[in-house]
């Protein structure tokens, strides 16, 4: 068993009342946000006597708002733990959590955010520093609002090569030329420590011994060939803007020699950085992908995408795009239903299932095999005994049920049309009739249902009582068209709809012969004037 006079980590923390956070460019970092306090601890003998007096006077330095402030240490600027000494940094801040925490988290939108936001603070750090300022994501804090803040250091160039190798994660963020002991050539250290952190939210760290690792890094070969150790899921991997902002980061980081006229500035890095981040919400790639008149490639990343996030949202935007860009509307049946499972509680599934299921039921594409004059239909060759047409009318019933009541009255067309879809024209006609009336009052003028209304009369037969509705509903619509009180779009579209109906009408009269319903004329009429069957 390990003690923690054995962890010299341990040690460290129970003295300091602290706990680890990560590797800085220099030293180690712990963090003990309770006391607005973070620790940088540097061993004694990487330090000059100049640079501990560079350490000293940061502590009078002005505030500034990109750097968290160095105070002093209370118990000392150097002290012993174990059996080392460290030159301690103290820095003033209740930050909880550094970039380095944020390149751990399993969202990857949120760790590219948080980059994009170091990277448009990296002038402001380099102003205040010097130049040579070089940010591991253990030495930067993320205040309230994930601003980033800089534990500053004096720009002392990297450490030695001993504290290079006891800590290899510095390895991969030193720039090739570092590596091979040369001067920058133009390329800033800084800047490429982000890009490489930049990259690790693309991408797991590279792992080997410490030679391995300096020996890539001055090959500019860090990331290189290692795809297969991803951190994106695979949709995201075949997004347009994910793969361009990794493609430029990899050219920044994979460059040999300096960097040169053509080396990016900060904040464009951080520009194609949001524009990946942006991208990695499946619906606004979706959407957009739909909108520039791709419908099968956005459907595709949509399926793709909805193995990782079975969202409610992607489901319904994938559902739209198979019903009305695809026209495919058992796929887009398929995708609500998921979408039900997903949330239950919301109603834009249900209004989308009913309207599909109604659509199919007016097309004639879900009558059961043998159904009257439903010709050939979704069912047939499937499902020889109807159960196609069965599930889809209880899941329209289902959905029906399940909206709020205001919902109902306004979706109950879609409903009605399924039930005549499947000629189950008395549940229909009962069912209309129940709609078609707010208490006494029937409400003539809503003219899908009184349409619905005749359909059903027609289907069983009755066509007197068809002919009363559709005269009712000429009635009605020369009524709104002359008070104004209706849309000339929708007045047309009732016109249009009841046309067809009455030619219907018509050669259903004409094939009876004479005109009567099973040789009688008469219907059964309701006081407001309404026929029943």
């Amino acid at each position: 068993m390990t003690t923690a006079v054995d962890d010299p980590m341990r040690v460290v923390e129970d003295e300091l009342d602290a706990e680890y956070a990560g590797v800085g460019w220099w030293g180690s970092l712990y963090r003990a946000p309770g006391r607005r306090r973070w620790y940088r601890l540097i061993p004694v003998k990487e330090v000059s006597g100049e640079q501990r007096a560079d350490l000293l006077a940061w502590q009078t330095r002005p505030r500034r708002p990109d750097l968290v402030p160095v105070v002093r240490e209370e118990r000392g600027e150097q002290r012993q733990f174990g059996d080392r000494w460290f030159q301690i940094v103290s820095y003033e801040t209740d930050a909880d959590r550094s970039l380095d925490d944020a390149l751990e988290d399993p969202e990857p939108a949120y760790r590219l955010a948080c980059v994009a936001a170091a990277l448009r603070a990296f002038p402001g750090w380099r102003d205040g520093i010097g130049p040579g300022v070089v940010p591991l994501p253990a030495d930067v804090v993320l205040a309230a609002g994930h601003r980033p803040l800089l534990l500053p250091l004096p720009a002392w160039g990297p450490p030695s090569l001993g504290e290079l190798f006891a800590s290899p994660e510095r390895l991969v963020h030193l720039t090739p030329e570092a590596a091979r002991g040369l001067p920058s050539g133009g390329r800033d250290p800084g800047l490429y420590a982000l890009a490489v952190a930049a990259l690790r939210c693309f991408e797991s760290l590279p792992y080997g011994d410490p030679e391995r690792l300096l020996q890539r890094t001055a090959c500019a070969e860090v990331f290189g060939g290692r795809r297969g150790d991803g951190r994106l899921p695979v949709w995201m991997r075949r997004v347009h803007q994910v793969r361009a902002a990794r493609e430029v980061l990899a050219v920044f980081t994979s460059r040999r020699s300096g960097a040169g006229p053509d080396e990016p500035e900060p904040g464009r890095l951080a520009d194609v950085i949001d524009t990946a981040r942006h991208s990695m919400d499946p619906v606004t790639t979706v959407r957009a992908l739909r909108e520039a008149g791709e419908p099968h490639r956005a459907l595709g990343l949509a399926h793709a995408a909805l193995v990782d996030r079975p969202g409610y949202d992607l489901l319904l935007l994938a559902a739209g795009i198979a019903r009305q860009n695809l026209g495919e509307p058992l796929e887009a049946l398929s995708l609500l239903e998921r979408a039900v499972l997903a949330d239950p509680e919301r109603a834009e599934a249900y209004e989308e299932q009913l309207s599909i299921i109604g659509g199919l039921s007016m097309a004639g594409r879900i009558r059961p095999p043998g159904a009257g004059a439903g010709g050939a239909g979704v069912g047939d060759g499937q499902d020889a005994d109807g159960s196609f047409a069965e599930r889809l009318k209880a899941k329209a019933t289902a959905a029906f049920e399940r909206l709020p009541p205001g919902g109902r009255r306004d979706h109950a067309h879609e409903m009605a049309s399924c039930l005549i879809g499947l000629d189950d024209l008395t549940a229909a006609n009962d069912f209309v009739h129940q709609w078609l009336h707010d208490g006494p009052t029937l409400m003539w003028w809503r003219f899908d249902l009184m349409i619905d209304y005749a359909e059903t009369f027609l289907g069983l037969g009755l066509l007197d009582a068809a002919g009363q509705i559709s005269e009712q509903v000429r009635a009605g619509l020369k009524k709104v068209r002359e008070n104004g009180q209706m849309a000339r779009d929708e007045i047309h579209r009732h016109g249009t709809r009841l046309a067809d109906f009455d030619l219907r009408l018509l050669a259903a009269r004409e094939e009876d012969g004479n005109g009567n319903e099973d040789g009688n004329g008469d219907g059964d009429g309701d006081e407001d004037g309404e026929t029943r069957s």
